[in-house]
């Protein structure tokens, strides 16, 4: 089963993959997130934005493992 969820907190733990993945193919949105969540930069809490995880199982999900 899937479903979409919103993320207040970055599940970088769960993100460790999808971060490698994309630094090996040369991608490097991911890791921008990360750095720039980790340095208060973005929150995706102001009007209009949020951040959403697309969970399979309960697990967070990459494009590539749907």
């Amino acid at each position: 089963m899937s479903e979409f969820q919103r993320i207040h907190k970055l599940p970088t733990d769960a993100l460790a993959p999808l971060l490698a993945a994309s630094i090996d193919e040369g991608f490097h949105f991911v890791e921008r997130l990360v750095r720039e969540w980790e340095e208060g930069k973005v929150r995706f809490n102001r009007p209009g934005e949020l951040l959403l995880a697309a969970l399979v199982i309960g697990r967070l999900s990459s494009a590539g493992s749907v």
